[in-house]
């Protein structure tokens, strides 16, 4: 693609770069410029390291997280929020909020509410860690994942979904790995459970299907990560070590149809 979004420590990428953090950086490669975006509205550069950027195809926003204090005024839980940055309008937003639009105490956590299918949520959950962001193409959705370490009554680990355009957060019972469809209306996430399989909700319908399946539909053994999900949400890739999802493959990079609900697996990966 034309817009190359990307994590570095270098200090010489752009002029007068002296905050000694690493910074998140966009390239234009049509036109051969590197702007530096995590920053504050008015272009004051953050002042703790920021990472896990995500770029929208035409180069408009940027999500990414960040452990900086400045990147929006009243910031003082401090830990890792999550930021969207508008190249545009040149402004910088932090998501990682609650319903009603404050900021939690500790880390990435906001109150969340059942809406993606996923667990109720209260305000002010502690994280221990925070990472891995996905932006729809549009840049009206963001989805990020929080690790709680005060786990109580409705309390999770979990994949937070922002809906930018309400202000709704909501969550699904998901880990890590996360991938958002163009749209923003369906998300592929690693669910936390033993085994892991993959699953894609439908935030619009409220439906979930499991992924990491056999052609026929049934489940699969092993341990499943990494899904990616395509632009139109029929597609989904994924890794696992199974042996069940298609016959005499042990382990490989998968792809299921969820039109026409079968499984493949990538040549070249079995055994992988």
């Amino acid at each position: 693609g034309r817009f190359l979004a990307f994590f570095s420590l270098a200090s010489n990428l752009i002029s007068s770069d002296n905050n000694y953090s690493g910074d998140i950086f966009v390239r234009d490669r049509q036109i051969g410029t590197t702007t530096r975006v995590s920053v504050k509205t008015g272009g004051i550069p953050a002042d703790k390291e920021s990472q896990h950027p995500s770029v929208t195809p035409d180069g408009r926003f940027v999500v990414f997280d960040s452990a900086a204090t400045n990147i929006v005024t009243g910031d003082t839980n401090g830990a890792q929020d999550v930021f969207v940055r508008d190249t545009l309008s040149v402004k910088t937003e932090r998501v990682s909020l609650t319903n009603a639009g404050e900021q939690s105490p500790q880390h990435v956590i906001p109150d969340a509410n059942a809406d993606c299918g996923g667990a109720n949520v209260a305000a002010g959950s502690k994280t221990l860690w925070a990472g891995k962001v996905a932006l729809s193409r549009n840049g009206a959705t963001v989805a990020y994942f929080g690790y709680p370490s005060n786990v109580i009554a409705g309390e999770q680990i979990a994949d937070y979904i922002n809906d930018l355009s309400t202000g709704v957060v909501c969550s699904v019972k998901g880990f890590y790995a996360i991938s958002l469809s163009a749209d923003g209306l369906h998300i592929a996430y690693e669910k936390y459970a033993s085994p892991s399989p993959i699953e894609v909700r439908d935030l619009a319908n409220g439906v979930t299907a499991v992924v990491s399946v056999r052609t026929d539909g049934s489940a699969a053994n092993g341990n499943h990560r990494y899904p990616t999900l395509s632009a139109d949400a029929r597609f989904v890739a994924f890794e696992s070590n199974s042996t069940e999802i298609v016959p005499g493959v042990s382990g490989g990079i998968f792809v299921r149809n969820l039109m026409a609900a079968n499984t493949l697996v990538v040549p070249g990966t079995e055994g992988g």
